[in-house]
């Protein structure tokens, strides 16, 4: 299910059509509409250049991560192969029915993404080829050298919607989803592997992904696919039990198709997986890809201010009782001394 559902959406991905500035996703397994991109994320003038850059693609560290700061959080962005309009590459990451995941960027606004993330410009007036370009260019979004960026690379957009015709030069820069859904009741363990079924129900660990084993960015996850997070987040907090009974990592569980995080516990670790688990565990690009690393850095931080906070109130307790204590030690002092003076 898991695999069909991947490939849906990255038929959808490829069908959109050419100068739309606006795509939704949905879920064929469960009916979840995923938002991506808003409609003025990018405005043209008439000659098709770029009115209005994007003014962010991520949150900065003070802010929290609203429908509209998260609109493209399940894009991740690779190469494809030099001189071609090909996506698929030996070294990119297949499902087990051994269909690419990466597909041809055919909007606009993502290509911006892209070159954003990539730290490279998207020059304004020649962002959008010609069509005198456009048949020795890749077929939508492409890297090429410029003038325009101080290291002398940028990518621009080709909407031809066939096939270039010449002889291309550029390289394609290829989109894929973030999170994929693992298998049904599968269960990568410690290991964190993330199991998809192949045609013939056999499990397959896909390359390149892995099974998020992070709390915070398992709730980050939930709200980048629309999802709603469960009222007992944390399983195992009330009964340790429990984790025997969820796939390990971040999954939606069956019976109410909302988000959990099963962490570790003495009960799993070093252990084989746990078997017949109910529900369906939520992977991420190896290394986290954009969105997650950066809600990952955004726990680390919280964690350390939370961390320094508390070593100040215990510093400021510690100051306050030294000062209660020297203040006890005065009073004393001065009672010893009034008792002394009154005596003699």
């Amino acid at each position: 299910m898991a695999g069909s559902s991947i490939l849906y959406m990255l038929s959808f991905l490829i069908l959109l059509p050419y100068g739309s500035m606006g795509a939704t996703l949905y879920s064929d397994s469960h009916n979840v509409r995923r938002k991506i991109v808003r409609s003025e994320s990018v405005e043209m003038n008439a000659r098709g250049d770029i009115k209005n850059m994007p003014s962010k693609s991520k949150p900065s560290d003070d802010e929290d991560e609203s429908e509209e700061s998260i609109e493209f959080c399940n894009y991740d962005f690779v190469l494809g192969n030099d001189g071609t309009d090909d996506c698929s590459h030996q070294s990119h990451h297949k499902i087990a029915a051994g269909s690419p995941l990466e597909a041809l960027i055919n909007q606009s606004s993502l290509c911006i993404e892209a070159a954003m993330r990539a730290k490279v410009s998207a020059p304004h007036a020649s962002f959008v080829l010609d069509a005198e370009w456009q048949n020795v260019r890749p077929k939508g979004c492409f890297k090429y050298h410029c003038s325009e960026d101080p290291n002398n690379v940028c990518y621009f957009y080709n909407p031809i919607s066939d096939s270039p015709s010449g002889a291309v030069s550029g390289t394609p820069v290829c989109a894929r989803t973030t999170y994929i859904e693992g298998a049904r009741n599968s269960n990568g363990g410690e290991t964190g592997d993330c199991l998809v079924a192949g045609s013939d129900g056999t499990l397959t660990k896909v390359e390149g992904y892995e099974v998020i084993d992070n709390d915070f960015a398992c709730e980050n996850t939930a709200k980048c696919l629309g999802h709603t997070k469960g009222a007992e987040f944390r399983i195992g907090i009330q009964n340790a039990s429990k984790h025997l009974l969820y796939p390990r990592g971040c999954f939606q569980r069956n019976s109410d198709d909302k988000i959990y995080y099963n962490g570790p516990s003495a009960l799993t670790n070093g252990k084989p997986a746990a078997t017949n688990v109910r529900g369906t565990p939520l992977c991420v690009v190896a290394g986290g890809g954009y969105w997650h690393t950066s809600w990952d850095a955004k726990k680390k931080k919280l964690q350390t201010e939370e961390a320094a906070k508390g070593n100040a109130t215990s510093e400021g307790a510690k100051s306050n009782a030294t000062s209660e204590a020297a203040t006890s030690d005065a009073a004393s002092e001065a009672a010893t001394t009034n008792a002394t003076n009154t005596t003699g």
